[in-house]
């Protein structure tokens, strides 16, 4: 059985209550070492955040630890609460077993320990701290990274529905460590193990339980393939892959279904980037030392959208771990992203506006997005922008040559307005505004129908002058005709010669 426990939990978020906190917590403790903690003593501390159960040898130490590091938990818990979007039940034990035999006599699943480890974590309810340790090692600051690191643990249990890999676990809260001391120490390792070709495969590293207890390789190698997918697609990704490792996806489809690509090309992508990584690309974090570079090299290149996008979600991490300044600098930069994406939609809407005919649309639009490109500096576009410009103008050109057309048929100046005609309607239709070409075509068959209607009117008239002519010819051919005959057969009077 478990040696008497104490049940300790924080009373008091306020400084000013300190004193009086550390007495009560005394009393508990003294009540403690004759009745060990409870069930219902539990439950009636979950409006807490924390509670320590910790057997007796233990109380002055834990007492000391929380008047230490009070605010340094509730941050961290803060922090975790924002970065992860979810809280693990509450109130989270952070229990003290004397040995690790003790510990793994009292639990029947407990993730494989570090053979000089201190700590674990069982699952989103429980850190577990194992003794002995060196004295003092609780109220120093690798004690209060030790607390830190599993509770980090305990909110991805909480995130993944207890269905991530160690992999996936250690090297997400190693990078969200502030132990830089501790990072350092783990980049030398994964480059003697790089160097001794000892590293993991992705898939033997991102599924197998050993990672837990290999602080040598299989620890290391987590972090560096961790910080190379916050690197490359973002720490909101990593999040992401845990939520769809709670759906019960296997690693491999979550892979592929949060960063497109399948594991042999990421880890064939990570290999590639790990040299800089050991070099100097660790020291890069995007919750602490978050790099605006990528972002800003995106916006000269004209990718305003995913940097908006990416930083928007970027900017709650930078306050909440306090980089303020760059959290300002990054809110420009979204406001310049922003910009850009306005700059854009303009475009689109520009183009939208000629392919629907809206030609004086069409150069309004361009006009501003030209206005909104030249505040950003950004020449990129203007010749789309001028493409547009240009065909919109050529149509409201060939539309204005349109109406002059029409004009001087009205004036009666068929001939010239018809040869204006034809020359506009393959034009027209060259810059597809078929219906003017078709109104241009129907007055040009109208001419024609008009000539064809004069020309048979004429054809007709002719014809009924010929008709009158011939007429008349006729009478005096038969006239003349009848005189001839009259003459020839009349007989000659007498003395007529």
């Amino acid at each position: 059985m478990l040696a008497p426990s104490s049940s300790i939990s924080p009373l008091s978020q306020r400084p000013a209550h300190r004193l009086g906190r550390c007495l009560l917590l005394a009393c508990l403790l003294a009540a403690a070492l004759t009745f060990p903690a409870t069930p219902a003593q539990a439950q009636q501390q979950d409006e807490f955040r924390f509670v320590f159960i910790v057997p007796p040898g233990f109380e002055t130490e834990f007492i000391e630890f929380w008047n230490t590091y009070e605010n340094d938990l509730d941050l961290a818990f803060s922090f975790n609460k924002v970065l992860y979007g979810i809280e693990p039940p509450l109130p989270v034990y952070i229990r003290v077993y004397a040995s690790r035999d003790e510990l793994f006599n009292l639990n029947l699943l407990v993730p494989p320990v570090p053979a000089d480890g201190h700590s674990t974590h069982l699952g989103a309810r429980e850190i577990s701290l194992i003794a002995p340790w060196e004295p003092g090692f609780l109220v120093s600051p690798a004690g209060l990274e030790t607390v830190r690191f599993e509770l980090n643990n305990v909110f991805l249990s909480a995130l993944s529905a207890n269905n991530l890999s160690a992999g996936v676990e250690l090297g997400i809260s190693h990078y969200v460590s502030r132990d830089e001391a501790a990072k350092a120490a783990a980049v030398d390792r994964l480059a003697a193990a790089q160097a001794a070709g000892e590293l993991y495969s992705w898939r033997a590293l991102l599924d197998s339980p050993e990672v837990y207890a290999d602080v040598t390789v299989g620890r290391p190698q987590a972090f560096a393939v961790i910080a190379f997918l916050a690197d490359r697609y973002g720490f909101p990704s990593l999040i992401q892959l845990v939520q769809t490792l709670a759906q019960g996806e296997d690693i491999d489809a979550a892979l592929t279904t949060v960063f497109g690509q399948p594991m042999d090309r990421l880890e064939q992508s990570w290999l590639a980037y790990l040299p800089s990584f050991i070099e100097s690309r660790w020291q890069y974090n995007a919750l602490y030392g978050f790099d605006l570079a990528p972002f800003e090299a995106a916006l000269e290149a004209g990718a305003y959208a995913q940097v908006a996008r990416g930083l928007a979600s970027a900017v709650p991490f930078l306050e909440l771990s306090g980089q303020y300044a760059v959290a300002e600098q990054a809110r420009a930069l979204i406001a310049r992203a922003e910009a850009g994406s306005a700059a854009g939609n303009l475009v689109l809407q520009a183009r939208a506006a000629l392919e629907g005919g809206l030609y004086d649309r069409t150069l309004e639009l361009a006009a501003e997005a030209r206005a909104a490109y030249a505040e950003l500096g950004d020449e990129r576009r203007l010749d789309e922008i001028a493409a547009y410009e240009a065909r919109a103008q050529r149509v409201l050109d060939l539309r204005l040559q349109l109406g002059e057309a029409i004009a001087r048929y009205e004036a009666g100046q068929v001939n010239a307005a018809e040869t204006r005609l034809l020359a506009l309607v393959p034009q027209l239709d060259a810059v597809s505004d078929t219906d003017n070409a078709a109104r241009a075509e129907a007055l040009i068959d109208f001419i024609h129908q008009q000539r064809q209607a004069v020309v048979a009117e004429q054809v007709s008239l002719a014809r009924r002058v010929m008709v009158v002519f011939l007429g008349v010819l006729f009478v005096v051919l038969v006239h003349q005709i009848a005189r001839l005959i009259v003459r020839r057969w009349r007989k000659p009077e007498p003395g007529v010669l």
